[in-house]
């Protein structure tokens, strides 16, 4: 039940320490971020299966002329601490890493009550011997986009725009600027997008380093990213802009295959990292309000309709109405439709409509008419006015 690592050393630059939390570690120092689940299990297995070669006793070691310093063991290039066992019974067991043996790959190794000097195979010192970069998860989220339940963009800038859309069922609605429907397809494929980002570099973590705050501009960040799911939430922040570095695509004077480098910083968590956007992602989270929009006008899907109406600005009236099916020549059955309009003394006049124009013409219409682009999410009257749609 090993649950916290802590791997130092002169071979490191700093001291490493790792958490378990359930069945996820993370790296707690120098900075926090999720751990790389692989590394961690080698460290982890080469600890719980390590067995020496062959042991001799400290004690003894004035009778050779040797010394723990001849082994490496005085000032070691590596000590791993474990923590193991449940509350208040922890136990913390310490190994000091020394030399390698002149011959057969094998390693030094002084037990945690220091009364002995192992000799075991070199594989633990180069599971240990991992860099940060190699030890650390290089994603930023965690969650899952079949977990995600919403996401919150929030924008930097006067309008200071902030976009809301959640799962309902099987559907993704607005929830702000405007409640709306959002597109599923557009929504789902952003969310793969913004969970497929990685990081690039590590900077390190204010805590150490107060100056890199101002530098990267998480302070004040340009977008805030968040991902909520099961009890659960996560939020990035992007900073400053780096630089824009086309990728060879770029030539085709397309503005949407550039990638964008920016500081970033996940909430709660201190390192300050650089990411990379595509452009094309860029531009959707920035206009999420507009690309994420289902452009459906009419929400038919799954709907029979029974009746249209169509009314002119003069007030003219035409209904279309739809009979009980009747069977065709062939071995499907049609709709049957009527159209009734109003006489010039108010009677109804009922005449038989062409089936075929309904169905695959009008409804189709209908039910594929798009959106090209939205104009206002709260019109004003003037607005609506010159629009021609306060009387249309």
């Amino acid at each position: 039940n090993i649950h916290a690592l802590t791997i130092a050393g002169q071979s490191l630059a700093d001291e490493v320490r790792l958490e378990r939390q359930g069945d996820t570690w993370s790296i707690t120092a120098p900075y926090e971020w999720p751990a790389n689940p692989h590394a961690v299990s080698r460290i982890v297995n080469e600890l719980q299966f390590l067995e020496h070669e062959t042991s001799f006793s400290v004690a003894n070691l004035d009778a050779t002329g040797l010394s723990l310093a001849d082994y490496g063991l005085v000032e070691p290039t590596l000590t791993v601490a474990f923590d193991s066992g449940t509350a208040p019974n922890v136990t913390t067991t310490s190994l000091a890493i020394g030399n390698r043996t002149e011959i057969g790959q094998r390693l030094y190794v002084l037990a945690p009550d220091r009364s002995k000097v192992h000799v075991v195979p070199d594989s633990l010192a180069n599971s240990l011997s991992l860099d940060l970069g190699q030890l650390r998860a290089n994603s930023c989220f965690t969650i899952p986009v079949f977990e995600v339940r919403s996401l919150n963009l929030q924008n930097d800038g006067p309008a200071n725009v902030r976009v809301r859309v959640r799962r309902d069922g099987n559907r993704w609605t607005f929830e702000s600027p405007v409640v709306t429907r959002a597109s599923k397809t557009s929504t789902e494929v952003l969310l793969n997008d913004i969970t497929a980002l990685r990081t690039t570099s590590f900077l390190g973590a204010p805590s150490r380093q107060p100056e890199l705050v101002a530098v990267a501009g998480v302070g004040t960040p340009t977008l805030r990213i968040t991902l909520e799911g099961n009890n659960r939430r996560e939020t990035l922040l992007l900073g400053n802009e780096i630089t824009t570095n086309p990728s060879p695509a770029a030539e085709s004077n397309s503005p949407l295959v550039a990638n964008r480098e920016f500081y970033g910083q996940m909430e709660n968590r201190d390192a300050i990292f650089t990411i990379v956007l595509p452009e094309r992602l860029a531009a959707d989270l920035r206009n999420a309000q507009s690309e994420l929009r289902d452009r459906t006008v009419l929400d038919l899907n799954g709907r029979v309709i029974d009746a249209i109406t169509l009314t002119n600005d003069d007030g003219d009236e035409v209904v279309l109405q739809k009979l009980e099916t009747v069977p065709s020549d062939a071995t499907e059955s049609i709709d049957a439709w009527q159209v009734v309009q109003r006489s010039a003394d108010g009677t109804l006049r009922p005449q038989p409509a062409d089936a075929d124009v309904v169905n695959n013409e009008l409804i189709a219409a209908l039910q594929n008419l798009r959106a090209a682009s939205f104009e206002r999410d709260v019109p004003t009257d003037a607005e609506l006015e010159s629009w021609g749609l306060s009387r249309p």
